[in-house]
């Protein structure tokens, strides 16, 4: 990461904590903060399952399930994690698959907890504004599509 420990403490201290234990599954144990998914899009990659750690307007710090890299990635490269992404690389299927089952298990944890659905009225501590249109809309209930299973509501 090229951002200052200070900093990523400051994103979610609980995120920091788990990351440094590093546990095998650090990364979806449930931090008092409730993190927004996303599906982000970087250029060159398809979409991706991701947690918002921090926005700053419309740009939206995300780390991604799977390898978990952060990147700033703008709104308009996101879509909420209830709507299908479009079909992506074939050549990163796989990865995609191990994110979207690690996202899947981070998932039953927030329902384990009573959070699921996300309540996004609750997430505004993750923004520096107060413009509530810019609130991606909640989770919609869809029907799993074949083996996928990252539509869970």
């Amino acid at each position: 990461s090229t951002q200052s420990t200070g900093g990523e403490i400051d994103m979610c201290p609980d995120c920091y904590l788990n990351s440094s234990i590093a546990e095998k599954d650090w990364f979806i144990k449930l931090c008092k903060k409730t993190h927004r998914l996303v599906w982000a899009k970087l250029r060159g990659f398809p979409f991706w399952p991701a947690k918002v750690l921090q926005r700053k307007g419309p740009q939206m710090n995300v780390q991604f399930f799977g390898q978990h890299e952060r990147a700033w990635v703008h709104e308009s490269n996101t879509l909420g994690i209830g709507e299908e992404p479009p079909a992506g690389n074939r050549n990163k299927e796989a990865n995609r698959q191990h994110a979207e089952e690690e996202m899947n298990k981070y998932v039953e944890n927030l329902k384990r907890a009573g959070r699921w659905p996300i309540d996004m009225s609750k997430l505004k501590e993750e923004r520096d504004d107060d413009d509530d249109d810019m609130m991606i809309p909640p989770m919609t209930e869809k029907k799993k599509k074949k083996d996928r299973v990252f539509n869970i509501t």
